[in-house]
């Protein structure tokens, strides 16, 4: 059955809004592994009002073990986190049938500041990684339009697996948004309840502050394996199944010596977030240098911890260059299991290394007035 997704006399249910509009967005890179962190930060570190609540957060991190065995890392940040700072609603499909015409709908809701993360069946976007290969149900950002092209403007993967800006046509947008209704369960069940987020940054003329003490204690906590129970509590995981802080290494550890084996239950991404978040210390640590009068000592361990940050990086890179394609058991050869013998090397040091430099700097921070 073909269905014509196509509105009546779209334009002129839109003749009061402009032809063209785009609200701002950043293409940060500051956080990219996972699109539910990575999106609402194109948005809202457009403002640097924010960047104190940005830099106060994303400091712990966790590690929860799948019932099939794999494992993912994340920041021990709630997923809507930002509501702190942005009005958030959340709106699965259920709650969007009586919506006549998506197109039109999203075309209102920017007029009137709103940005849209929205799930949409990739099967249907030219550009993407899955179009007509295969139906898969991911978020997009879109914060503008063209109404003369007919297109909106967006944020996200592509073909590539490249994050970048994108355009999606209404025509085909409209599609695969219709099409995700039948093709979300089981793998983005979320969007029974979460399939669009509207995001509208609170009282952008307002710097939020940043907490020191809260940045501290997170520190202690990451440094301890220490849970945030009361943040844990969000992601709706069995804590049975989590560690928390350096005893990640511990986990991440272990599955790259069952990767040897050929059982893969890690992949890319778990090395990119210990990288990620390394490089967001070494940002939080320059902004700190310059909110505080701090001493020669903790400037030159902010330094060494530098340092530590590029040979994160460094393992990223070599770990992505290796094992971000490989999915089966019979691609672990010979060469691949030395790479990963490097890699558990050089993590054992690193976080030997880490624990050492950060315990320094947890305990100067705290001397800061």
């Amino acid at each position: 059955m073909i269905i014509d997704y196509r509105p009546v006399n779209l334009e002129d249910s839109l003749v009061d809004y402009p032809d063209h509009l785009e609200l701002p967005v950043v293409m940060q890179r500051e956080m990219t592994t996972y699109l539910h962190r990575s999106l609402p930060m194109c948005i809202m570190l457009t403002n640097d009002n924010y960047r104190g609540w940005f830099n106060t957060n994303f400091v712990q991190i966790f590690s929860n073990k799948l019932e099939n065995g794999e494992i993912e890392l994340n920041y021990l940040t709630p997923r809507d986190g930002y509501c702190e700072i942005a009005e958030v609603i959340s709106l699965g499909y259920p709650l969007l049938d009586h919506v006549p015409d998506f197109v039109s709908y999203m075309i209102e809701c920017i007029n009137k500041g709103y940005y849209f993360v929205v799930h949409i069946d990739e099967f249907y976007i030219p550009d993407k990684g899955m179009y007509e290969e295969t139906h898969f149900v991911h978020a997009s950002l879109c914060y503008g339009y063209d109404m003369t092209k007919r297109e909106f403007y967006g944020i996200g993967f592509d073909e590539d697996m490249t994050f970048r800006k994108m355009t999606f046509s209404f025509d085909a947008f409209r599609e695969a948004y219709e099409e995700s209704k039948s093709n979300y369960m089981p793998e983005a069940f979320w969007c029974e309840w979460s399939a669009v987020q509207l995001i509208k940054p609170k009282t952008p003329d307002v710097a939020f502050p940043f907490d020191l003490r809260r940045f501290t204690d997170e520190l202690s906590d990451y440094l301890t394996s220490r849970a945030d129970m009361y943040k844990y509590y969000s992601f709706e995981f069995d804590v049975k199944n989590a560690v928390f802080g350096m005893d990640v290494y511990k986990l991440v550890e272990e599955k790259l010596e069952e990767m040897k084996q050929g059982d893969i239950y890690i992949d890319y991404r778990a090395i990119h977030l210990l990288a990620e978040r390394s490089r967001g210390l070494v940002d939080r640590f320059s902004y700190i240098s310059k909110l505080y009068k701090i001493s020669d000592e903790l400037k030159n361990d902010f330094k060494k911890y530098e340092e530590i940050g590029e040979r994160f990086n460094k393992v990223r890179l070599r770990f992505m260059a290796e094992f971000s394609h490989v999915e089966k058991r019979e691609q672990i050869n010979e060469h691949k299991r030395e790479e990963l013998d490097w890699a558990i090397k050089e993590l054992r040091g690193l976080s030997k290394d880490e624990k050492e430099i950060l315990g320094k700097i947890h305990s100067e921070l705290l001397l800061i007035k």
